[in-house]
């Protein structure tokens, strides 16, 4: 696979709610929501290149991807449990990637469109971390036994961030509890989704996703061209021995050569001061040269 270059970026800010697309967008978009307990949160990847971002080119190719995050205390969905300081919001993350090759594997429709919806699946999609909770959150029970994170990490809790995401430390509490109450999980599932507007804590574990997503499909990447990859040097390795040379002799054949230099130098100068009388010989004093010697 000729992979160049593979570069991933990412920034989130606060956008108005009125900006999340109603009808996630394209022909591949990962969509995901959540209504109850109080809260609505959703979660839309639009696919903005009908599934296929990377053109089939070895050349350089930038291409911008975006995530809208909205959470909302829902006065519809049940009795709000969430403390005061939270509040209604919605967010956009835009995540840039260069690469010098083709993302996606030949032959697969449903492949991602790039990192950030690889990332977006991963966070939110069926089996994640997230939506075990969303799931627990829909059950009958009042409360949940303490073994959520048998089976699920959180995400990205192992990372040692700068400043670690406030999800992080959250659910470190809810994976050491015997047992969880609803009103905890319904906390934690909307602290997950603000914790994204901290460029410092929520952009950076963002990124982190999709350097992950990024190194998930290069190691990956079927090496007995069973897709069609093309290697970049396909002819074997020729052994040769290098020359050993000891500094000592190193030393004597930089001096040697440096003597000749300077000899050089001197006979192009003593040739030069030799050339000067040549203006002077002239017929006459051709002729009394011939004399002097007859005579």
């Amino acid at each position: 696979m000729r992979s160049l270059r593979l570069n991933s970026s990412s920034e989130c800010a606060s956008i108005a709610a009125d900006e999340f697309p109603s009808n996630c967008p394209g022909q591949f978009p990962f969509l995901t929501d959540y209504t109850g307990n109080g809260i609505s949160i959703r979660v839309c990847v639009p696919d903005g290149k009908d599934g296929k971002p990377w053109g089939a080119m070895r050349d350089r190719q930038d291409i911008e991807e975006e995530m809208y995050l909205d959470a909302r205390l829902a006065s519809d969905a049940g009795d709000a449990t969430l403390n005061d300081d939270f509040q209604n919001f919605t967010i956009l993350c835009v995540g840039r990637s260069t690469m010098g090759s083709n993302y996606d594997r030949p032959g697969t429709a449903s492949s991602p469109s790039g990192p950030l919806q690889m990332a977006a699946e991963v966070l939110f999609g069926p089996q994640s971390y997230q939506h075990t909770l969303f799931q627990l959150l829909r059950s009958t029970e009042t409360s949940i036994s303490g073994s959520l994170c048998s089976a699920l990490k959180p995400p990205m809790a192992g990372i040692d961030y700068p400043g670690p995401p406030a999800w992080v430390e959250s659910m470190a509490k809810t994976c050491n509890a015997t047992s969880v109450s609803k009103e905890s999980l319904t906390t934690e599932a909307y602290s997950f989704v603000r914790g994204f507007l901290s460029q410092e804590s929520g952009s950076l574990a963002l990124g982190v996703a999709m350097y992950l997503a990024n190194e998930a499909l290069l190691t990956s990447v079927d090496t007995d061209r069973a897709y069609g990859l093309r290697r970049i040097v396909d002819k074997p390795p020729v052994n040769f021995r290098g020359v050993d040379v000891s500094h000592a002799s190193m030393i004597a054949v930089s001096v040697l050569l440096g003597v000749q230099v300077l000899l050089l130098i001197l006979l192009t100068l003593y040739t030069y001061t030799l050339g000067k009388g040549a203006g002077k010989l002239d017929a006459s004093s051709i002729l009394r040269m011939g004399a002097a010697v007859e005579g």
